[in-house]
């Protein structure tokens, strides 16, 4: 797997749409300082889920949005979108599938537009996770992390994060599901059972 595409609008120093095309074996990004080279990293760290505004070099998420230059509007939102390249296999699902089925589950609860990010990680980083906020030092196949509706967002909607391990995971479509359904607020170890059995309609569309 690798890095197929980024394209970036509103996204700090690229207020218009940019969009950077990568082949296996690039792993650098040159130019002269003040170019924007640190910022398509942040953006690609945003992208998949990152929490920190320290990670992305700013005092809040609000920083990640273009605020304007000379002769240059500032922007009212930040979008990144990025593409990897699933040709060798490493991940076991399209990535229109992973799309469909996590748009079926928002929709469920009735969101029709908004961003999430679904991210594979390896046993290890998963257990780092689930360490970190859940107590548990022990990898899963899941977890979710919704945006806190009281912090501003940087865009019009956001959900939030799905971070899955294909290695401890066995059936991926159900974990993306899962995974979003979470997002939206259900909770299968607290509604007497509701969002499983949303879950496995879900799988049979």
């Amino acid at each position: 797997m690798h890095l197929r595409s980024i394209s970036l609008k509103g996204f700090k120093s690229f207020p218009d749409r940019t969009r950077l095309e990568f082949t296996p074996g690039v792993s650098v990004v040159v130019g002269p300082n003040g170019s924007g080279k640190s910022n398509i990293t942040d953006a690609v760290l945003w992208a998949l889920g990152e929490q920190s505004p320290l990670a992305v070099r700013g005092q809040s998420m609000q920083d990640v949005i273009f605020a304007g230059a000379h002769g240059v509007q500032a922007r009212s939102e930040a979008e990144v979108e990025v593409v990897l390249d699933n040709g060798d296999g490493a991940v076991d699902l399209p990535a229109g599938e992973i799309k469909r089925l996590a748009s079926l589950a928002a929709a469920s609860a009735g969101i029709d537009d908004a961003h999430l990010a679904i991210t594979f990680v390896s046993g290890e980083r998963i257990a780092e996770l689930n360490a970190t906020f859940r107590d548990r030092a022990e990898p899963t196949d899941v977890l979710s992390f919704p945006v806190d509706e009281g912090a501003p967002a940087a865009g019009p909607r956001e959900l939030g994060d799905v971070f899955i391990a294909p290695d401890h995971t066995v059936d991926l479509r159900e974990a993306v599901v899962h995974g979003v359904l979470h997002l939206v607020g259900m909770d299968h170890e607290t509604d007497d059972g509701e969002m499983l059995v949303l879950q496995a309609e879900i799988l049979g569309w």
